[in-house]
């Protein structure tokens, strides 16, 4: 009996513990693009909900991002958790749980989000339902609320978005800056593809593949091959620079912040890139010829 008792206790816990939101091995896959990218580059980034933990005495779910937008001082690991139809999260800037999603919300309904707009700022964004509707995925019907979001300090700064029952928002999963923002570094340029192992794959089919990866310059365009060659690109654990004798090698993160700087007096040279986050990365080599600037992707 006690077998038995012990048994039902572990059921019911799983299903009390289980989120309609965001179950772990979901996985968000969101396009990736850049100031000053002018000929359409791109790349992606991803969210994964890695596991179940417990957060304010909360069964929540640890979600993960492969990187950060807007300078980097959005946090990269967030906790979310559904009831009664409105999904929660909080992550380190606040020490409690805000309304991410409230899927009860009807036309003119709104809540309110706090958000960093830099490294010490804090502005808040009043989500207001334009209008609700139901839409069908993957033989589910699933709520969408399309929304406005606009500054509580700065009626100005408003933008739309389009927000998906078990999904999120399809412009960014945490949409609180996106490309309207006054951002020189990184932004989203909204959702590719959603997974689970209960929903199943959903592609929005903005993009070939979920890693579709586009970029200027990445295949013999505007490079003399003659003064710089790069190889593999995209490049998983190591990149090999083959260059003139006699260089000084620098590579960037598509912010502009130094991760790397080289000097050689080899032709060849293998760089460890392996520790590097997935993304693109400008490569300057300084040679007695010039300076040759190019990109490379770390996958």
């Amino acid at each position: 009996m006690r077998h038995i008792l012990f048994a039902l206790f572990a059921i019911i816990a799983t299903a009390t513990y289980s989120q309609d939101f965001a179950p772990v091995g979901a996985k968000w896959y969101y396009t990736v693009k850049w100031a000053w990218s002018w000929q359409g580059e791109q790349t992606y980034m991803t969210i994964d909900a890695t596991k179940d933990t417990i957060i304010d005495s909360i069964n929540c779910t640890e979600l993960s991002a492969s990187t950060s937008f807007c300078g980097g001082y959005e946090p990269m690991i967030t906790w979310v958790y559904s009831s009664d139809s409105i999904v929660y999260f909080k992550n380190q800037i606040f020490d409690h749980f805000q309304i991410l999603y409230n899927f009860k919300a009807k036309t003119n309904d709104s809540w309110k989000i706090d958000y960093p707009t830099d490294m010490s700022n804090i502005d808040s964004l009043i989500v207001s339902v334009d209008s609700a509707t139901i839409e069908t995925i993957n033989s589910t019907p699933l709520k969408v609320l399309y929304v406005k979001y606009t500054s509580l300090t700065d009626s100005n700064f408003n933008y739309h978005s389009k927000i998906v029952e078990k999904i999120g928002d399809f412009s960014y999963l945490f949409n609180l800056n996106n490309d309207l923002t006054i951002c020189d570094a990184t932004w989203s340029d909204g959702l590719r593809c959603y997974e689970d192992s209960v929903f199943g794959f959903y592609s929005t089919g903005v993009t070939s593949t979920c890693d579709y990866v586009y970029v200027l310059g990445l295949n013999d365009v505007n490079i003399n091959e003659e003064i710089v060659t790069l190889f593999p690109n995209p490049a998983t654990n190591y990149l090999t620079i083959e260059t003139p004798q006699q260089t000084t090698i620098e590579i960037s993160n598509i912010q502009g912040q130094i991760i790397k700087t080289l000097e050689t007096k080899e032709n060849k040279t293998n760089v460890d890139v392996s520790g590097f986050a997935r993304g693109v990365y400008i490569i300057t080599v300084e040679t007695d010829k010039g300076v040759w600037r190019g990109k490379f992707v770390k996958e």
